[in-house]
């Protein structure tokens, strides 16, 4: 009898929560996944006005040059992006984590304050303050140094816009994923790398030996949680190209956008079935990157 009561109440306790999840995630991701069937003029629409086109959208999307260099725009970013964010985060991190290191709570804030800045007011400042042709950073940098042609590059022009956007974005996350390395590194046992000095091993055997291998559960998340990001990406591109994005600044997420709310010079027909259907694309890639994280990094646990 006591069983039976537990029960009761534990399904009177996990209902709601069901209900919620149900209303709040559920339902917009089936309806999601069926208006991308359809042609649907407005997003609001009633279901009656929809016109149905099977896979149409899809297959318009795939020959769509635009959308096309949309995904190699993210997929770039998220390799090179990548790259550049886990190398310096990483070598950050196994810094900042080393016995002998000095103020580390003041260099991990440094570092990760860009974090708790938001990315538009970031953004801004990558634009008018660093890549500024005619007093940022990067033309004044390079007059001093004497490297005239760098100092004269616009980096705010179509032909360096992407790179641009390319080194802020990936700048701008090295603090939070240096921060997740961190907290991996200082759950290592010091005894390791002392036993490890003991043996006569050198800076980089302890990290290639024990600081990485052993970071490779967090290295996993940090994927992960890239990958959403880099495909996600939608304010960077927007501040970036503010009016009508560039071939070098579009996202899928740009692309998505202007298909539900029109552009002048992007989309003439509103479709917020082709903006589902991006959904659905972008769902896909992100399940494929998990998988294929989870396929190449074992949890060292088990």
């Amino acid at each position: 009898m006591y069983k039976k009561y537990r029960k009761i109440t534990a399904v009177i306790f996990v209902l709601p929560a069901i209900i919620i999840f149900l209303i709040s995630f559920l339902y917009p991701v089936i309806r999601t996944g069926i208006m991308s069937l359809f042609y649907v003029e407005t997003i609001s629409d009633s279901i009656m006005n929809w016109k149905f086109v099977g896979i149409d959208n899809f297959i318009f999307l795939f020959q769509s040059k635009l959308f096309l260099k949309s995904l190699k725009n993210v997929f770039i970013i998220w390799l090179v992006g990548g790259l550049i964010v886990f190398s310096i985060s990483l070598f950050f991190a196994s810094i900042l984590t080393a016995q002998d290191m000095k103020l580390k709570s003041f260099f991990k804030t440094i570092i990760y304050l860009p974090n708790i800045i938001s990315s538009v007011a970031l953004a801004t400042m990558w634009i008018y303050y660093f890549y500024q042709p005619d007093y940022g950073f990067l033309k004044s940098f390079f007059t001093l140094i004497g490297l005239q042609n760098l100092a004269d590059i616009k980096w705010a022009s179509p032909n360096y816009i992407f790179i641009s956007l390319l080194i802020a974005y990936s700048f701008s996350n090295v603090g939070y994923f240096m921060v997740m390395f961190c907290a991996s590194m200082e759950s290592i046992p010091i005894a390791l790398y002392d036993s490890a000095s003991i043996d006569g091993a050198n800076s980089f055997d302890k990290f290639f030996k024990i600081t990485l291998p052993l970071t490779l559960n967090a290295i996993k998340s940090a994927i992960v949680i890239w990958s959403i990001e880099a495909f996600g990406m939608f304010v960077w591109s927007q501040i970036f190209s503010p009016l009508d994005p560039e071939p070098g600044t579009i996202t899928p997420k740009i692309y998505m956008y202007f298909q539900l709310f029109g552009s002048n010079l992007i989309v003439s027909d509103r479709n917020a079935g082709l903006g589902a259907s991006i959904c659905i694309i972008l769902s896909i890639i992100a399940l494929i990157s998990f998988l294929l994280v989870n396929l190449f990094f074992r949890d060292n646990n088990k």
